[in-house]
């Protein structure tokens, strides 16, 4: 897995410029801005159910 920001998309060629580090050429491109957790004015439920949106996250919930 490779991790980088991303500073510019260049649709026309299928490239996404990187910061500072070279391109990076896709066939599809899904960009996810972000989410929050939705416990459906249940938030009591967050102790119990935690959310997945880091790398931290994942590995908590797998251990």
């Amino acid at each position: 897995m490779r991790l980088d920001e991303a500073a510019q998309i260049d649709p026309g060629k299928k490239e996404v410029h990187l910061g500072g580090t070279g391109t990076l050429p896709y066939d599809y491109l899904v960009i996810g801005v972000g989410a929050r957790t939705n416990y459906f004015g249940n938030d009591q439920w967050e102790a119990f159910a935690p959310g997945l949106k880091t790398l931290d996250d994942a590995a908590l919930i797998r251990q």
